[in-house]
């Protein structure tokens, strides 16, 4: 083998060769088959490489919009109910007109909004309802300088209805008035526009620091490389496979560019540890197959229990029957599978060809020479900053045990005051033009009835007759006299139908909104009818009631994919036990970190960011999915360094100290990584990615360092021999090579 330029030596290299046993199990004998046919594999993988790049090249035109309602639940149908008899045929779009010069009462105002809409074609607009054409004063301005209008855009679809409203901001310019644009529609072309934005800047920006760091990691140009390679292929076939399956489930924006943040975070990290263990075992067994080989059974298996972890945790989201939830699930465990497949096939390939020129390309860092941060810290594990540490840990566990909790005791208090609930249009920043559009909209038109609380009442009677209209007028009598129900109006009726109108005294996601939800809902409905009701403060109870019956439903699920994934993995009854107090842990610092940042303003200036005055609930269950499978990727990685070198012979303690010496660097670089992904998308102006990723940042950076470095080493040490006991399963199995000597001089636990 020719020496590599980057390669250092390695005095244990030389007599490790020849005494290294030859790999075996499941991961070897692919990694050996990988090695062999690794033309044919890189072969087969540029070919779906480039079907794939042709497929997903249509996914921008199969988005969607929103899916963060319950189709199902009351505020769903109220909605579907409310279209149908207050709008004007399809999804409506309000257009505010304002002069500042005439009024709505001159004829001039009504003869400009009339013209103006009269020239927008019906392909374009299926219908308008203004004051000049229906007489309701309502949508008529307080101070009587503006007019809002009730259009309903032409076209079945998001891409039909998009396309329809973009037409309609060209044809619609009246000389002399300002005209903005509020609804459905306008809010979800902001919000995507924005997105789509996101995700550019996090293209243009984090590839190359990615780079960077892993330059800095590696100190090889090639082996710096590799990591993104295996990012772009994963994210390729996402795209491909995202757009195949968006005929069958909602794939929106946001979705997309979460997926994003997983593939380049998950994809870097599978590569990493991949190419930090080949690297390792090339110098060990000199042979490129053989180190392929002894890859895949060690740093592969790993792979292949995280990614089948990580893809089976995030599924649970389609629990949950919101679209966003359903899309994001199989979108993340759709990527999660393929950087994990692209990561033990086409990864151990590309290795097989370089062999010793994975160390091509090599960058003098100074202080390091030319090995790079990964031979500094993963490899050096006798004496490095992380075997010291973990020599600490294992010495005096109760200190740093109780160190660490204290910690995370103190990071997570702000979650108590955590609020919960459903987004609105703050998901957007301050300066969106249809965000602005909404507040005036609320603001000068508050009889509209627009953005109010909408109750639907069905009847048996015929509200024509008096019968009805007596029932009618009765109901709503006693829909007025509920405490905090002001300004009841009727908007619209039908034969056996009537639209009302009912302002509340708060905000949407108030409790005492809430409680006037509630107290329509539990009121009679007029005889043989029926009643729903519908509106922001509907959805956000509707969104809360979900979650809370579906939330036992989803914990559940975590803890039996954790545990039963890691319980194979270890075969230990207690480390997956322990893996789910640990992750728990993190996943209150995630919330902290919202509460603390999103819904109260800490550091807003710095995040750019408003205070929202809450944690939206979705996006919760959300970061919930992703802060979970993150965190037991990290505990995987961790404990099976520590469970291979104590089933090499070692002791409980020295395997936790070698272990965290050998892992502790890769972990914290990797944890960098995922940090960096998740922090370009937390500057992101939407709440809903900037939520998630403030989320996914703060925990990360804990878990990886307090929780892995600190807390699980203690623990381990506390627990012995009982971290690989198994009641009646356990299969003693002889040490595989020569016991190593015990560490010296720990001392006693303190």
């Amino acid at each position: 083998m020719s020496s590599s330029p980057c390669a250092e030596a390695d005095p244990r290299a030389s007599t490790a060769r020849g005494s290294q046993a030859p790999p075996d199990g499941a991961g070897a004998r692919l990694g050996a088959l990988v090695a062999r046919h690794r033309w044919a594999v890189l072969w087969t993988t540029a070919l779906l490489l480039a079907v794939a790049a042709a497929v997903g090249a249509g996914l921008p035109a199969r988005l969607s919009h929103g899916g963060f309602t319950n189709p199902g639940a009351e505020s769903g149908r109220a909605l579907e109910a409310v279209e149908h008899h207050y709008n004007a045929g399809g999804t409506s779009t309000v257009v505010i007109f304002r002069s500042e010069t005439l009024t709505v009462h001159d004829l001039e105002f009504g003869e400009a909004v009339r013209t103006a809409l009269g020239d927008v074609p019906r392909t374009v607009m299926a219908g308008a309802q203004h004051y000049w054409n229906t007489g309701k004063r309502e949508l008529l301005s307080a101070d009587g300088h503006a007019a809002c209008v009730v259009v309903g855009l032409a076209g079945t679809g998001d891409q039909a209805k998009d396309a329809s409203y973009e037409r309609l901001r060209r044809l619609l310019h009246v000389d002399g008035f300002t005209v903005a644009y509020a609804g459905e529609v306008p809010l979800q072309v902001d919000l995507d526009r924005t997105v789509d934005d996101d995700l550019t800047r996090a293209e243009l920006y984090v590839f190359p620091l990615l780079f960077l760091l892993l330059l800095l990691f590696f100190g090889s140009l090639t082996a710096a490389l590799l990591p993104l390679a295996v990012a772009g292929t994963s994210l390729a076939m996402s795209f491909a496979v995202l757009r195949l399956l968006s005929p069958l489930v909602p794939v929106s924006y946001i979705t997309r560019n979460v997926v994003v943040m997983i593939a380049l975070g998950l994809s870097v990290d599978y590569a990493l540890f991949v190419v930090v263990r080949f690297r390792r075992e090339l110098r060990h067994r000199g042979d490129p197959h053989r180190a392929v080989a002894a890859t895949m059974a060690t740093a592969g298996h790993t792979v292949l229990y995280s990614a089948t972890a990580i893809s089976l945790a995030v599924l649970g989201l389609t629990l949950l029957p919101f679209p966003i939830t359903r899309s994001l699930g199989i979108g993340a465990a759709v990527t999660v599978a393929l950087a994990g497949a692209a990561s033990l096939t086409m990864l151990p390939a590309v290795l097989a060809v370089l062999g010793p020129r994975v160390e091509a390309g090599c960058v003098r860092l100074p202080g390091f020479g030319r090995a790079g941060l990964g031979r500094a810290w993963a490899e050096g594990e006798e004496t490095g900053f992380w075997y010291r540490l973990g020599r600490s840990a294992v010495t005096h566990p109760w200190a740093w045990l109780t160190a660490a909790v204290a910690v995370i005791a103190v990071l997570s208090v702000p979650v108590v005051g955590l609020h919960l609930a459903a987004s609105d249009l703050r998901t957007l920043p301050a300066g969106a033009a249809s965000r602005r559009a909404q507040e005036l909209l609320h603001e000068d038109f508050p009889a509209a009835g627009l953005d109010q609380l909408q109750v639907v009442a069905h009847l048996r009677d015929d509200i024509g007759g008096e019968p009805g209209r007596t029932a009618l007028a009765h109901w709503q009598q006693r829909l007025a006299g509920l405490p905090n129900a002001q300004d009841v109006r009727l908007r619209a009726t039908t034969a056996h139908s009537a639209l009302m109108s009912v302002t509340a005294p708060a905000a949407p996601d108030a409790p005492v909104a809430e409680e006037l939800v509630r107290a329509v809902r539990a009121l009679d409905p007029p005889d043989g009818g029926r009643v729903l009701v519908g509106g922001p403060a509907a959805v956000n109870v509707d969104v809360l009631d979900t979650l809370k019956a579906r939330l036992p439903a989803l914990v559940g699920y975590l803890l039996v994919v954790t545990f039963g994934l890691l319980f194979l993995a270890f075969r230990s009854l207690l480390v997956p036990l322990k893996a789910v107090v640990t992750t728990t842990m993190s996943l209150g610092i995630a919330f902290a970190a919202v509460t603390w940042t999103v819904q109260d303003g800490h550091g807003a200036r710095l995040l750019g960011l408003q205070p929202a005055g809450y944690v939206g609930a979705l996006e919760s269950a959300i970061m919930l999915m992703f802060v979970f499978a993150l965190s037991v990727d990290y505990e995987l990685f961790l404990i099976a360094q520590i469970r291979e070198l104590h089933r090499g012979g070692m002791d409980n303690a020295s395997a936790v100290v070698t272990g965290l010496g050998r892992t502790g660097g890769l972990i914290s670089a990797a944890a960098a990584l995922i940090v960096l992904v998740a922090a370009a998308f937390a500057t992101s102006p939407v709440l809903t990615v900037k939520e998630i990723a403030i989320g996914v940042v703060v925990a990360v950076a804990v878990d990886a360092t307090v929780v892995r470095m600190l807390l699980v080493p203690a623990t381990m040490r506390l627990l012995g021999e009982l971290n690989w006991w198994t009641p009646r399963l356990r299969r003693r199995t002889a040490p595989s090579g020569p016991r190593p000597e015990p560490l010296r001089d720990l001392g006693a636990v303190e």
